[in-house]
């Protein structure tokens, strides 16, 4: 998992293709028990940025052509942790994402 941003980023310098991305939630969210409810983020925000910073990058090139987020809410416990990881990555992708009030 550690050299995964080392990975991201000299991928898109290693070849010309356009990329079609897709970042899974809950991949960065664990259950420390049996109990989905007990899931927490598993790596830090510093972390996050480290991943996300070079995708971010190939976005804004034009190496990624399309991003894709699954929140995966059954497997991250719960909307509130798949909403608040999706909303920092956006952050960093300086997307804007917000939900209506209707939950």
């Amino acid at each position: 998992m550690w050299e995964i941003p080392y990975y991201i980023e000299n991928q898109f310098k290693l070849d010309d293709y356009k990329w079609i991305f897709n970042i899974d939630i809950d991949y960065f969210i664990d259950s420390l028990t049996d109990n989905i409810d007990d899931c927490i983020q598993i790596f830090s925000d510093d972390f996050l940025c480290k991943i996300f910073i070079p995708i971010a990058n190939a976005y804004e090139s034009g190496k990624i052509e399309v991003i894709t987020i699954s929140l995966s809410p059954e497997c991250s416990g719960g909307w509130g942790n798949s909403l608040n990881i999706c909303k920092k990555i956006c952050k960093i992708f300086n997307i804007e994402f917000d939900l209506p009030n209707s939950r």
